[in-house]
């Protein structure tokens, strides 16, 4: 197996950029014609330059933020410490969606007869993804993510995408969208003499948001990464969180986040034998929104 070359998944994903880009074509022909947006001045010394904005036609830019943080504590024959986080954070105009996820999970235990605790599991993990909707329901989308896992022996894991998305429902009490797409991973084990590996990969997910009520607001995030070089490679997740209001205007929530992942190829263990192919997170969070 080859080491991860990240260069591979670029050019991959410059071409698709080209690809979707070449579609614009002809509404920037109409731009120069007449119908450009706004432009912006820009002064560097003597001389004067004009900035095309690209969103200075689409209105004042939706933001939404939360950040959610979780502790518990066991004791008992086995005593354990946990802690996670998350934050997310989204700006939407007419055209243009960006969004951003971070995710940390600790924990770590300790047996009557240990003398220290030791780490039982860190996760770490981060994604940016960048909308273009080129049509009211229809999208191109470039996105990258990585990721860190001690329990499963992930030392990294990048993924680097783009492709086609639609926004089938996109309203205040529901939104739901689908993604195809290709691009490249690759992954590091920390474990001694476990050889490095990237693949190409189709990318399939669903991102559904559904407020059930004032009061109840459920949202599913299920992401796949079937390998185009070896039909046995494929892993994904799914991120499924219920939330509840603690404070009038729901500012304040209480949430229950119920995260699965899947690899159909895991890596070895520190033992020499596989781990497991599925694996389950379940918190209680209270989350702030701003």
């Amino acid at each position: 197996m080859n080491s991860p070359n990240p260069l591979r998944g670029t050019s991959l994903v410059i071409l698709l950029l080209a690809g979707a880009l070449s579609a614009q074509t002809d509404r920037s022909r109409l731009l120069a014609r007449g119908l450009a947006p706004a432009m912006t001045p820009l002064a560097l010394g003597p001389t004067t330059l004009s900035l095309q904005d690209p969103t200075a036609d689409e209105g004042e830019a939706t933001w939404t933020s939360s950040i959610a943080v979780g502790i518990a504590l066991t004791a008992g024959n086995t005593k354990r410490r946990n802690a996670n986080a998350g934050a997310d954070i989204e700006r939407r105009l007419d055209e243009h969606r960006t969004s951003g996820k971070f995710a940390w999970d600790y924990a770590e235990e300790k047996e009557d007869t240990d003398t220290d605790y030791r780490v039982d599991q860190r996760h770490v993990q981060g994604s940016l993804k960048h909308d273009y909707f080129f049509a009211e329901k229809e999208f191109v989308f470039v996105g990258t993510g990585a990721e860190n896992d001690y329990d499963k022996n992930i030392s990294l894991r990048y993924t680097a995408t783009m492709g086609l998305g639609l926004q089938l429902i996109e309203e205040e009490e529901l939104s739901f969208a689908v993604e195809v797409g290709a691009g490249q991973t690759g992954t590091q084990s920390s474990v001694s003499g476990v050889a490095d590996t990237d693949n190409l990969v189709v990318q399939i997910s669903t991102d559904l948001t559904w407020r059930a009520s004032e009061k109840i607001k459920l949202s599913n995030t299920v992401v796949a990464f079937p390998s185009l070089e070896d039909g046995n490679d494929v892993f994904g997740s799914s991120d499924t969180k219920l939330e509840f209001p603690v404070t009038d205007g729901g500012a304040l929530r209480t949430q229950i986040q119920w995260i699965v992942d899947y690899d159909n190829t895991p890596n070895l263990g520190s033992t020499g034998v596989p781990n497991d192919r599925v694996d389950h997170r379940l918190f209680l969070n209270l989350v702030w929104s701003f």
